[in-house]
């Protein structure tokens, strides 16, 4: 038997393909290779016999065809369920001592890929204190993979498996990982890693280099696979164990500000006030929301709430206790009126600086769902429905609706209630045209 991994890069191909090419010429081995591709579509499979896991549990049902690649047969490894994903917790904590909803937060998180969801998993089972877990404290947790190994941190790990390679690709990829699309990963590039290069643009090429693996690039963001990311930009803020400045995250996000504010190279408000709340500057965001609230658009409005929202959490590292966004968005913490609005403005501001943080700790990835939040994001649209002077169904819509895609563990949909193609609404975080 023969394991073969990567066999999609040119080193893999010239171990493979000698064999089925003498294979399709008649000759006889008594070999069973087992190959693993990253890429599904890779020409080298264009004349396999494809074939998804559950049918080949207990047969193949296939015989060699006459073509070099009819020789293979490709089986999809379909990604696991959330009730697979749940026994897979079950198996590394016996006592039942994790959180109820953490198994689904994983799956949400990993699409269901088995190597994070194993990785992930064994490091709820070994965690001092896992009743406090979310998926993203999990990222932060070290385990033990190989008896022959230093135990690893969760995000290392699974980075290291997930993008095998130079670590110069990691540098680069965690920077441009920030990015919204194709252009902002060029401007990143420019400012952050360097205007000229031997090899040529670095933002083409890391692009090359997703796509060469099969890792979607996509509009809304440069790095569009939603795991991959959330790792690149888990390196991108603690790489440099430079706590509390964050230096390097500082500095990429500043850049992106910058481009994205007037004057900047790709001028865009909802772009600059999803970087300004990763900066931490939710004031300016919420003082937008609030000017732009009776504008007759309010289907924009509800899109720009969700973008903003949609910015990444700047967390800090094994960090205990509830979400900080958790206690403003229930109206506990950071509930005072700003100087100088009238009575009805200054309502609003708080109300929506209440809204926003809720639907931002709601959106993450990184969290888990807080029943009570959804209760109050809900509450807060249904006031604001009755505010509107004329959007107060959508708004009313978006009270219905958002708390069931929550609960579903879907995107909010947008419009509210219309489904996307995963069950949910649009994927959230584009923002409009890439900038």
């Amino acid at each position: 038997m023969l394991l073969v991994d990567n066999a999609h890069t040119p080193l893999g191909r010239q171990l493979v393909e000698p064999l089925l090419r003498q294979r399709a010429a008649g000759m006889l081995d008594r070999i069973a290779v087992f190959a693993s591709s990253r890429v599904r579509d890779h020409e080298g499979l264009s004349h396999a016999v494809r074939r998804r896991l559950p049918e080949v549990a207990h047969g193949s049902h296939w015989s060699r065809g006459t073509g070099v690649t009819a020789g293979i047969l490709a089986v999809e490894l379909t990604p696991l369920g959330p009730e697979q994903v749940r026994s897979a917790f079950d198996r590394h904590d016996r006592a039942g001592r994790i959180p109820a909803g953490l198994a689904r937060g994983v799956h949400r998180l990993t699409g269901g890929r088995p190597l994070a969801v194993e990785l992930l998993a064994l490091a709820a089972g070994e965690a001092p204190e896992p009743a406090s877990l979310v998926p993203g404290s999990l990222l932060d947790c070290t385990v033990e993979v190989r008896e022959d190994r230093a135990p690893a941190q969760v995000a290392d790990e699974l980075l290291a498996r997930l993008l095998p390679g130079p670590g110069q690709r990691l540098e680069f990829l965690s920077v441009l990982a920030a990015a919204h699309g194709e252009d902002s990963a060029r401007l990143l590039a420019e400012s952050r890693l360097g205007r000229g290069s031997p090899d040529g643009d670095v933002a083409l090429r890391m692009r090359d280099v997703l796509r060469a693996d099969d890792w979607p690039v996509g509009p809304g963001h440069f790095v569009a696979d939603p795991l991959l990311r959330a790792l690149l930009l888990h390196r991108l803020r603690f790489q440099d164990g430079d706590h509390p400045s964050y230096a390097v995250w500082q500095a990429v996000h500043v850049s992106l500000r910058g481009a994205y504010g007037p004057g900047g190279r790709r001028p865009s408000v909802p772009h600059l006030l999803h970087q300004k709340l990763v900066l931490g500057d939710a004031e300016a965001c919420v003082g937008h929301l609030r000017l732009r609230f009776e504008e007759p658009d309010v289907r924009a409005w509800l899109e720009s709430l969700r973008f903003i929202a949609s910015a990444p959490y700047p967390r800090v590292r094994g960090s205990a206790g509830p979400d900080p966004r958790r206690a403003v968005a229930l109206g506990r913490a950071d509930n005072a009126a700003p100087r100088g609005l009238e009575p009805a403005a200054a309502e609003l501001h708080v109300l929506l600086r209440r809204l926003l943080h809720g639907i931002w700790l709601l959106s993450d990835p990184l969290a888990l769902p807080d029943e009570e939040v959804i209760d109050k994001m809900a509450h807060e649209l249904r006031q604001l429905s009755g505010r509107h002077p004329t959007g107060n169904s959508e708004l009313w819509d978006a009270a219905t609706h958002w708390p069931r895609d929550i609960r579903a563990w879907r995107p909010l949909s947008m419009p509210p209630g219309e489904p996307g193609p995963d069950g949910g609404g649009r994927p959230r975080g584009d923002g409009g045209p890439d900038a």
